[in-house]
């Protein structure tokens, strides 16, 4: 799913989201770095870019996210500017993933796919716990489980996330019988490869 996404955002200076009223612009990802071997002369190297950016409604944002909220409009140094355009750089954060996110709170259900790989799965998830925006992707999160069979080393942490009980206990009870499985199976080649000792 991540290619998909960047052979439509091929510029890192286009947004690939941009909501129609939007009054914030999130830039995602690391900053600019040259694509220089080691030894070669930055200078001659075209740049990387790494990031990406999303034009999005900040109320929309903060109102799916207390994460945004607070950083939006508690008087932190991404709060909206008095003049300039209003951009938030998260240089730490994973623009593809982001994405599902940004997409989903603006309402573009459509734009998110029924399947995810795992590394997409894992780096999507970090995300939502990071900016707790679980409740918006909370029937994604168990149809990507659900129905992607790979993923279901990730479920006990899906459940965590979106709080439903019954998956993480059914997940916790069976790695414990599995783990009481092979510890007996343990048990008992031990005692089969033990050496035998002549009674008496």
């Amino acid at each position: 799913m991540w290619e998909f996404l960047k052979q439509k955002a091929v510029s890192s200076t286009a947004e690939i989201f941009s909501e129609y009223e939007g009054d914030l612009t999130l830039v995602v990802g690391p900053p600019p770095q040259p694509d220089n071997q080691p030894g070669q002369d930055t200078l001659s190297v075209p740049t990387k870019h790494e990031s990406r950016r999303f034009r999005v409604d900040s109320k929309t944002m903060a109102t799916v996210s207390d994460v945004f909220d607070c950083m939006l409009f508690s008087g932190f140094a991404e709060s909206k500017p008095a003049a300039e355009p209003w951009v938030v750089n998260l240089p730490d954060d994973n623009p593809w993933a982001m994405f599902f996110i940004v997409a989903t709170a603006h309402g573009y259900s459509n734009y998110i796919p029924d399947c995810l790989g795992t590394d997409e799965l894992r780096i999507v998830l970090h995300l939502i716990e990071k900016y707790a925006v679980k409740p918006i992707l909370a029937g994604w999160l168990q149809k990507w489980i659900s129905e992607c069979p790979d993923h279901q080393s990730l479920s006990q942490d899906v459940a965590w996330l979106i709080g439903h009980e019954k998956i993480f206990t059914d997940h916790v009870k069976a790695h414990c019988e599995n783990a009481r499985i092979d510890a007996l199976i343990k048990k008992v080649d031990g005692f089969l490869t033990s050496p035998m000792r002549a009674p008496g």
